[in-house]
């Protein structure tokens, strides 16, 4: 229960007290029909609304107490999930020999992780066989080829007469 709710209770409590006080013809009237055991019974009353408030205001610093720790313990429990997906990252490029891109990933879920390691380990494979070995013959070849699809009667005569006279 809030502060807020409290107070507007005590102040509704009081409220009716001042309404049956003054129904009852004002504070003496009210008094001259106590007895003593009344009275203490009234105080009685009066400390334990006291001690109950104090009791209150115990357990509401308590439980915001509980509220920070709880609050702190997600905090680590985020920070060292992260630690353990940037790990999970380094151990995934590692496996697929892409070490030298960990500064450049930029991932959040496991998911994009999978779709980034694959992108690039099809980028690095395109770039390993556009730079692989190619044989100087296969390129003469391809001259004679390119020129025979074109119908290039010339060029295709030049080529062959090119690989002879080497």
């Amino acid at each position: 229960m809030s502060e807020e709710k409290v107070e507007k209770t005590w102040e509704e409590h009081k409220q009716e007290i001042e309404q049956e006080v003054e129904a009852n013809g004002g504070l003496d009237e009210v008094y001259k029909h106590m007895t003593p055991k009344d009275h203490i019974a009234e105080m009685t009353d009066k400390r334990s609304f006291d001690e109950k408030m104090n009791d209150h205001m115990t357990i509401k610093d308590h439980i915001a107490e509980l509220e920070q720790m709880q609050a702190e313990s997600k905090k680590r429990i985020e920070e060292r999930e992260q630690e353990l997906f940037q790990k999970e990252v380094a151990f995934s490029l590692s496996q697929h020999n892409l070490e030298a891109f960990k500064d450049i990933i930029n991932v959040s879920t496991p998911d994009e992780l999978e779709d980034a390691v694959q992108k690039l380990c099809g980028i690095v494979n395109e770039i390993k066989i556009g730079a692989s070995y190619v044989p100087k013959e296969n390129l003469k070849q391809a001259e004679y080829e390119t020129a025979k699809e074109n119908k290039d009667v010339k060029s295709m005569i030049g080529s062959k007469l090119a690989n002879l006279f080497k």
